[in-house]
């Protein structure tokens, strides 16, 4: 038997786009997550895939159905204690890396850890250990205009680790990169399963992040049905 770390339970998604007149994205989806393991789920554009990883991270919450994060149900806690869920337990990687421009790349990814009660000199010394780990030690003080793009998406996986987090949700990842750079964020997936026991939840188009996925998910009338 797996040890599960996160379990989406009948999840239901509606928006209201007229009076009486609602739009279903997601309907009835059912997923459990293997701890330290890359699951990935590939679908259609419109699908519900964001919108599935979203509620996954507390982002947005669901017109109906569970989200167990080690058994317990997340949308039970209250607003202060799901904000300290969010920042501590998950880690977030979009397709566009919202870095701060002002900020270098040390900075942005010490920005998490200052929030979250560590002195800056401490969280300066843990950026510049998660930045060696993606392989950005010699561009520490380089704010985000003076990185490439693939530079730009190491900085935010950096960052979506700062706060030594159990779930990493990653949106499209390497939407936006060349084949190269895609290659290297899906070597650092790898590396943060094998290396510091992550669990990673990735929804793509990509088929090469496929390749590395433990288990594959088609997102599909919005279900998820499990491909391997």
């Amino acid at each position: 038997m797996f040890d599960t770390i996160l379990e989406i339970k009948d999840i239901k998604k509606r928006y209201e786009i007229g009076k009486n007149n609602y739009l279903t994205v997601i309907n009835g989806a059912n997923l459990i997550l293997e701890r330290n393991k890359i699951s990935v789920i590939v679908g259609a554009s419109g699908a519900g895939k964001s919108t599935l990883l979203h509620i996954a991270g507390a982002l947005d919450n669901p017109t109906s159905g569970e989200v167990l994060f080690e058994k317990k149900s997340i949308f039970s806690l209250s607003q202060s204690k799901l904000a300290e869920f969010r920042s501590k337990r998950i880690g977030f990687i979009f397709q566009f890396h919202h870095l701060l421009p002002e900020f270098t790349a040390q900075e942005n990814v010490a920005i998490p850890l200052m929030i979250g009660g560590e002195s800056k000199k401490n969280a300066l010394r843990k950026a510049e250990e998660l930045l060696e780990v993606v392989g950005l030690s010699e561009r520490l003080t380089h704010k985000p205009s003076a990185l490439s793009g693939g530079e730009q998406q190491r900085t935010a996986v950096a960052r979506a680790m700062a706060n030594n987090p159990d779930l990493i949700l990653a949106d499209e990842p390497t939407g936006n990169l060349d084949s190269k750079n895609a290659g290297i964020i899906n070597e650092i997936f790898i590396k943060l399963r094998d290396e510091f026991n992550k669990t990673l939840l990735i929804v793509t188009h990509n088929n090469s992040l496929m390749e590395i996925a433990d288990t594959q998910y088609l997102m599909k009338d919005g279900k998820i049905e499990k491909i391997t």
